[in-house]
């Protein structure tokens, strides 16, 4: 078994075609056809799906002006009906450059060190198994941007803990722990180089999602707050409700994979700590990688701007109350 078998689930409904994806893949020199007629298969369904979205922010927009000519209309209903237009074309235009972009520029690394990984043959058939499931669970959720990012975060967090698990094995044990340092030291810095490709391929994209799903969830919490207000729950409220589930649940999710991913390289660091050793210059190998592990320990970023964890979830709620009470206020000074 193979990371191409585990990740088969996912990449080929991304690409449609099992035999296309191995002969890709695998970088045969007599692909060349093959990669074109893939290009040109996915540029198609590009500018279809770009279309599609198109031809509903024009039928969006031309319902702004609807409730822009209409009397008891008020400006922070027009402001946020144009909003969350503009927030659709951003975030369909920019997840698809996004993903083209992160595809073709980190992509062919991102492969480099998994078969680096597989080439070291420290991961067992079972884990394999279980990386797989991550994929195939992630077909449910494939119509979020996302999807692919979120599968390989918890593989590399998986890894991370399936690296801590080993060491807790070599405690209990005996062997070469000189040996066995240099192995999990290089395994470790070989799963951070992961995270860091991760970084540069899903950086843009993440900036993207999360802005987009910050803006449908003030969007979607101030037409809760209005249909509540003037007349009751109706059908409309309970569809912005689960609008805005599903808005926070996405953003949820994608500032949760980067926090595992931490959370399992302290969890190996805790782990490291407990060896214990009569051998004073293993002894020290151990405190230094500890504190490589503790001083820098693997994160994910949108573009550098911020870090993706779950503390954006106390900014993003504070700041969606935020803008919702001022919402609220322009809306009730105005009626």
């Amino acid at each position: 078994m193979s990371f191409q078998w585990s990740l088969q689930p996912m990449l080929n409904l991304i690409i449609a075609s099992r035999r296309l994806f191995r002969v890709i893949i695998s970088g045969d020199n007599n692909s060349s056809q093959c990669r074109f007629y893939v290009t040109i298969y996915g540029l198609i369904l590009f500018f279809i799906n770009l279309f599609c979205n198109g031809m509903a922010i024009t039928k969006f927009i031309q319902r702004v002006e609807d409730v822009s000519h209409h009397q008891m209309s008020s400006s922070s209903v027009r402001w946020n009906a144009a909003i969350a237009a503009a927030n659709l074309f951003f975030v369909t235009i920019g997840s698809h450059f996004s993903l083209i972009f992160g595809a073709y520029s980190t992509w062919p690394d991102l492969i480099k060190i998994l078969r680096e990984l597989e080439m070291e043959r420290f991961f067992e058939r079972k884990d394999f198994q279980h990386f797989r499931r991550f994929y195939i669970l992630g077909l449910v959720f494939v119509f979020s941007g996302g999807v692919l990012f979120s599968c390989l975060g918890w593989m590399t967090s998986s890894m991370m803990t399936i690296l801590a698990e080993r060491v807790i094995k070599q405690m209990n044990g005996d062997g070469d722990w000189e040996k066995m340092l240099v192995t999990w030291r290089n395994q470790y810095f070989r799963i951070s180089r992961l995270v860091d490709k991760m970084d540069q391929c899903f950086g843009s994209l993440l900036l993207v999602l999360i802005t987009a799903s910050f803006v449908m969830v003030i969007n979607s919490s101030f037409k809760v707050m209005r249909d509540f207000s003037d007349v009751g729950l109706i059908s409309n409220s309970f569809i912005h409700v689960l609008v805005l589930i599903i808005q926070f649940s996405h953003f949820a999710i994608l500032a949760y994979v980067p926090y595992r991913i931490r959370e399992s390289a302290i969890y190996l660091s805790k782990q490291l700590q407990q060896i214990e050793t009569n051998n004073e210059t293993l002894r020290n190998n151990v405190s230094i990688f500890v504190l490589n592990v503790l001083n820098l320990p693997p994160k994910i970023t949108a573009l550098g701007l911020f870090d993706v964890d779950l503390r954006l979830v106390p900014s993003i709620i504070g700041t969606t109350l935020t803008y919702l009470v001022i919402l609220c206020q322009f809306y009730y000074s105005e009626k």
